[in-house]
Protein backbone atom coordinates (compact mmCIF):
# COMPACT_ATOMS: atom_id res chain seq x y z
CA UNK A 1 0.00 0.00 0.00
CA UNK A 2 1.07 3.45 -1.28
CA UNK A 3 1.79 6.39 1.00
CA UNK A 4 -0.26 8.36 -1.24
CA UNK A 5 -3.61 6.14 -0.73
CA UNK A 6 -3.06 6.41 2.81
CA UNK A 7 -3.35 9.84 3.36
CA UNK A 8 -5.97 9.67 0.61
CA UNK A 9 -8.30 7.67 3.26
CA UNK A 10 -7.06 9.39 6.31
CA UNK A 11 -8.82 12.84 4.50
CA UNK A 12 -11.41 10.69 3.82
CA UNK A 13 -12.23 10.07 7.14
CA UNK A 14 -11.35 13.51 8.31
CA UNK A 15 -13.79 14.78 6.41
CA UNK A 16 -16.35 12.81 6.70
CA UNK A 17 -16.11 13.63 10.91
CA UNK A 18 -16.05 17.25 9.78
CA UNK A 19 -19.94 16.34 7.99
CA UNK A 20 -21.15 14.48 11.19
CA UNK A 21 -20.22 17.21 13.57
CA UNK A 22 -21.24 19.68 11.47
CA UNK A 23 -24.32 17.59 10.82
CA UNK A 24 -25.04 17.72 14.87
CA UNK A 25 -23.97 21.39 15.53
CA UNK A 26 -27.24 22.23 13.14
CA UNK A 27 -29.37 19.48 14.81
CA UNK A 28 -28.97 21.20 18.30
CA UNK A 29 -29.44 24.45 16.60
CA UNK A 30 -32.47 23.21 14.89
CA UNK A 31 -33.79 21.71 18.48
CA UNK A 32 -33.01 25.12 20.11
CA UNK A 33 -34.73 27.16 17.63
CA UNK A 34 -37.98 25.00 17.79
CA UNK A 35 -37.90 24.91 22.13
CA UNK A 36 -37.72 28.50 21.84
CA UNK A 37 -40.45 28.52 19.14
CA UNK A 38 -42.99 26.45 21.13
CA UNK A 39 -42.12 28.44 24.35
CA UNK A 40 -42.78 32.15 22.05
CA UNK A 41 -46.14 30.20 21.41
CA UNK A 42 -46.89 29.22 24.89
CA UNK A 43 -46.53 32.39 26.41
CA UNK A 44 -48.31 34.20 23.21
CA UNK A 45 -51.36 31.58 23.59
CA UNK A 46 -51.52 31.89 27.19
CA UNK A 47 -51.52 35.52 27.16
CA UNK A 48 -54.07 36.00 24.38
CA UNK A 49 -56.54 33.08 25.23
CA UNK A 50 -57.93 32.41 28.33
CA UNK A 51 -56.76 28.70 29.60
CA UNK A 52 -59.14 25.77 30.27
CA UNK A 53 -58.95 25.37 33.70
CA UNK A 54 -59.80 29.80 34.10
CA UNK A 55 -62.86 28.99 32.21
CA UNK A 56 -63.99 26.31 34.04
CA UNK A 57 -63.52 28.60 37.47
CA UNK A 58 -65.15 31.76 36.03
CA UNK A 59 -67.96 28.67 35.12
CA UNK A 60 -68.08 27.75 38.19
CA UNK A 61 -68.04 30.99 40.55
CA UNK A 62 -69.84 33.40 38.07
CA UNK A 63 -73.32 34.44 39.52
CA UNK A 64 -76.28 32.59 37.82
CA UNK A 65 -79.72 32.94 38.71
CA UNK A 66 -81.80 30.44 39.87
CA UNK A 67 -84.95 29.57 38.50
CA UNK A 68 -86.75 27.61 41.07
CA UNK A 69 -86.95 30.32 43.37
CA UNK A 70 -90.30 32.35 43.04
Amino acid sequence: MDHCGINDYVRRIAFLFEIVEYTKSLLLLLILAKSLYNLVVRIYTREMVPSYHRMENLRHTSVVPNLTEP
